[in-house]
């Protein structure tokens, strides 16, 4: 007798690959649209242009192509204690140079 529960285990397997597949492209197009914001304020578009043009805060502009400079070694990551770099994947840390290690973080005291 086969166990019930396996093509129940398989297909929730599927639903979250599926998930960390989407994740990651849904990432890496932010990372692409912030290399696109740097391109266009080289050439000389305005932050506050691109924030009107899409209907987002400057900020949050700065911070996608901020998170694109530092995924391809434009900028450090940002301090610790700050916000984390978002819409960047493991894969592109990786590329960029940055290795996670399992040494604890230095304690605050």
């Amino acid at each position: 007798m086969s166990d019930p529960m396996a093509p129940l285990d398989a297909a929730y397997a599927e639903v979250q690959r599926a998930e960390k597949l989407a994740e990651e492209i849904v990432n890496g197009a932010w990372l692409e649209f912030g290399r696109a914001i740097r391109e266009a304020r080289a050439s000389g578009v305005k932050q506050a242009d691109i924030a009107r043009h899409f209907e987002r805060e400057p900020e949050h502009i700065r911070r996608i192509q901020e998170d694109a400079d530092v995924v391809d070694g434009i900028k450090p990551p940002p301090a610790r204690k700050t916000r984390p770099v978002a819409h960047v994947t493991l894969r592109d840390l990786e590329a960029a140079g940055f290795r996670l290690t399992d040494s604890p973080e230095p304690s605050d005291s």
